[in-house]
């Protein structure tokens, strides 16, 4: 996927002119997606050349994945608002998860200890 992405990058750069599109890249709108996109591919590069990284592959591709569906939403009419309302809809759904995925290692946790603790004590 790291590769295809920066063929599309390039492929844009060739359509639209390798000028234009660095103009554009640094524009200040564009330019949180340039940093967040460009060093998600650096990470990603870097990460698979580590012994043990393929979860940070995964989610530096995941971001890269993001980045790219921002840069492309943000060229439709509407497209960032729409983009801006789901982000927010999903951070509001992940925050909850959370919690419930807290709640229920809390109690995993407590049950757990609660075990060790009685056969150590059982023991002595």
């Amino acid at each position: 996927m790291t590769m295809g992405n920066l063929c599309i990058w390039l492929a844009i750069a060739f359509l639209r002119g390798p000028y234009e599109q660095l103009m554009e890249l640094t524009a200040l709108n564009r330019l949180p997606f340039t940093i967040l996109f460009g060093g998600s591919i650096v990470m990603t590069f870097s990460a698979a050349m580590k012994r043990g990284g393929y979860l940070n592959v995964v989610f530096f591709t995941a971001v890269q994945f993001l980045a790219l569906l921002w840069y492309v939403l943000s060229y439709f009419p509407g497209g960032y608002t729409a983009m801006w309302y789901t982000s927010k809809m999903v951070i509001r759904a992940a925050y909850g998860y959370m919690g419930v995925m807290f709640s229920c290692s809390k109690g995993c946790a407590a049950f757990c200890l609660a075990r060790v603790w009685g056969r150590l004590t059982a023991d002595a």
